[in-house]
């Protein structure tokens, strides 16, 4: 209710959808996980904000019904937060599944991206580490430092709105400043997770590794899986790279199954 209520109040047209919680219908077809229903509803809208079912998540869907991401959301406002002062150390943080696109387009702008581990905890430590105020990840998980401590769905859409009011611009404008570089994952079934150490992994990965191609082999913290992440402009190569180390990763699984 907060989100429509603000929007109304500032003097925006809203039409809200799927607010009406059962205690089973949480995300369900709906959402910032699911934007797909939200873009058959909008037609003459000028965006659409999508949050989860606690609300500390807002990815957007732009006028011409375009999913706009996370990494896309800190990309437009880190240059207004920057061009108003406001940007701490020109410090943006994401995580290691962030698109190199957006670490391209900060970088243009005089903006360095820092890495943290997945997850929203390990965001907000980089960003107390190193004085940071905007930090993030693509789900939509946003954290605004000197509005609020953790990821907040609201102060998201709200900066953005900001974002386009005060360049001028429209949400698809925005949106397309900031690259998405192809991206491959791989799940590879292993119980071992300390098989990403092995030397013919790391091997691989260096013998891959590119400036502008970024690999990331890293276990599932959850579930025993190894996951391959590979992003860059080339999207056979990076297919290429990907498959070759999770093949590497299957052949050393069954080496030691048979051992």
């Amino acid at each position: 209710e907060t989100t429509p209520y603000v929007l109304k109040q500032l003097g925006a047209k809203v039409e809200v959808i799927n607010n009406n919680p059962d205690g089973y219908n949480i995300n369900v077809n709906c959402g910032s996980t699911n934007p797909e229903h939200a873009m058959e509803k909008m037609t003459s809208h000028n965006l659409a904000i999508l949050h989860d079912g606690d609300a500390d998540r807002c990815i957007l869907l732009d006028e011409r019904k375009q999913e706009v991401h996370g990494d896309k959301i800190m990309g437009m406002c880190a240059v207004q937060m920057k061009n108003e002062g406001r940007l701490k150390n020109d410090i943006v943080v994401g995580t290691v599944l962030s698109n190199m696109g957006l670490e391209v387009f900060l970088r243009k702008h005089g903006i360095k991206l820092l890495r943290a581990k997945v997850g929203d905890r390990y965001v907000l430590e980089q960003m107390l580490e190193h004085g940071a105020n905007l930090g993030g990840e693509r789900s939509g998980h946003i954290i605004f430092l000197d509005k609020s401590t953790t990821g907040d769905g609201l102060i998201t859409a709200l900066e953005t709105i900001r974002t386009m009011v005060l360049s001028g611009k429209k949400l698809s404008e925005l949106a397309d400043e900031v690259p998405d570089y192809p991206q491959v994952m791989l799940n590879i079934k292993c119980k071992n997770k300390l098989i990403v150490e092995h030397k013919d992994v790391k091997e691989l990965i260096e013998k891959y590794k590119r400036e502008d191609t970024d690999i990331v082999v890293r276990p599932s913290g959850t579930e025993p899986l190894v996951r391959v992440f590979v992003q860059g402009p080339d999207e056979e190569y990076i297919n290429n790279v990907a498959y070759e180390i999770a093949g590497k990763i299957e052949e050393l699984v069954k080496g030691e199954e048979n051992a």
